[in-house]
């Protein structure tokens, strides 16, 4: 799509005048959608991932062991599951120990919405990642010694076999929170925003995590669709990344020219984008 013209002599226009950017997404669109709206765009939802709670005696397990018996070290990874964590152990009668629990351990917290979790409840990680990677956590734990470790790690929709045996391999006993899974979208929805894509109905498409980026992809590969993709986003469909995960999700599936903020938030990608896009 391209923008409308600039009528009259009144104010310069915004910056996302006659633009339309579907937000991959499924949280926060109404916050996301306002933000766009202000800058004179338009914002439609088109959520290539669903997160939904689990029911399962493992998480009711898992959550009542830490209450009961602690742990030297608590991976947290989202602040979503931080406060999901939480509620699970309000259910279960144990908040208030848990609260002493997480007191008395190690934090490590991977991203700026898990360190905000953890702020609302008066709590300071030890340990925070450098990049709002995995990864940048993994480095910034280098320096401290895990042998015979009690280390809880709540999962934040999948697992993290990286980190769990980079853990386990210096000694660390790692036990797994599960708390929520991903749904993955349907194939009509994955094929709905490939048609918008390639007619034109788009100017950009905003990626607010990795997975997102992976089950889009892997759709597009099973209709034969992901070289296409690639291509729009090469050409007249910018892609923005929330953040580094999300973006080398991204470079892994092919696609460059990513727009991401400095900041790993999502107010920060639209005003990236806005700018991007007003500039090109």
């Amino acid at each position: 799509m391209n923008p409308k013209p600039a009528t009259g002599t009144g104010s310069p226009p915004k910056p996302l005048m006659g633009r339309r950017i579907a937000i991959a997404g499924d949280r926060r669109f109404g916050d996301i959608q306002l933000l766009v709206e202000k800058q004179g765009g338009e914002a439609v939802s088109r959520p290539m991932m669903r997160s939904a709670p689990l029911d399962h005696p493992q998480t009711t397990e898992a959550v009542l062991r830490l209450c009961n018996e602690g742990c030297d070290w608590l991976v947290l990874v989202t602040g979503m599951g931080t406060r999901a964590m939480l509620s699970v152990a309000e259910a279960l009668g144990c908040k208030d120990a848990l609260l002493a629990r997480m007191r008395a351990a190690k934090i490590a917290a991977r991203g700026y919405k898990t360190v905000k979790a953890l702020k609302e409840l008066g709590l300071k990680p030890t340990v925070q990642d450098d990049d709002g990677t995995t990864e940048g956590l993994r480095r910034q734990l280098e320096p401290y010694d895990f042998t015979g470790a009690r280390v809880a790690f709540k999962l934040h929709g999948e697992r993290v076999p990286e980190l769990t045996e980079w853990l386990e391999l210096r000694g660390a006993s790692v036990y797994e929170i599960p708390l929520y899974r991903y749904l993955p979208p349907s194939d009509a929805e994955v094929r709905s925003l490939l048609n918008e894509i390639f007619s034109g109905e788009l100017d950009a498409v905003a990626f607010t995590s990795n997975t997102q980026v992976r089950y889009l992809f892997a759709v597009a590969e099973r209709f034969a669709q992901a070289d296409a993709l690639r291509e729009a986003f090469a050409g007249p469909v910018q892609a923005a990344s929330v953040g580094s995960m999300t973006s080398a999700a991204l470079r892994e599936a092919g696609v460059g020219g990513i727009v991401e903020p400095e900041h790993e938030r999502m107010g920060a990608m639209i005003v990236a984008l806005a700018a991007h896009l007003r500039a090109h």
